[in-house]
């Protein structure tokens, strides 16, 4: 698996103190849940595009850093 936001392979598996499974990469210091990785990676078409999860994960922001 690969991070969303710089496709790093440095990225660890984990629980959070919610109970919900994230991952977090080690490169961009980035925590995603892993639902929401699920079902962002699914989208086959510009159709399907999930602008929550696009909020969410904060892709928007990346072209200001």
């Amino acid at each position: 698996m690969k991070c969303l936001r710089c496709k790093s392979v440095r990225i660890v598996s984990f629980i959070d103190g919610f109970g919900e499974k994230r991952i977090f990469c080690r490169t961009c210091w980035g925590s995603f849940p892993t639902e929401s990785v699920i079902k962002f990676s699914d989208q086959k078409s510009l159709q399907e595009f999930n602008h929550e999860t696009y909020n969410k994960l904060k892709f928007h922001d990346m072209h200001l850093r």
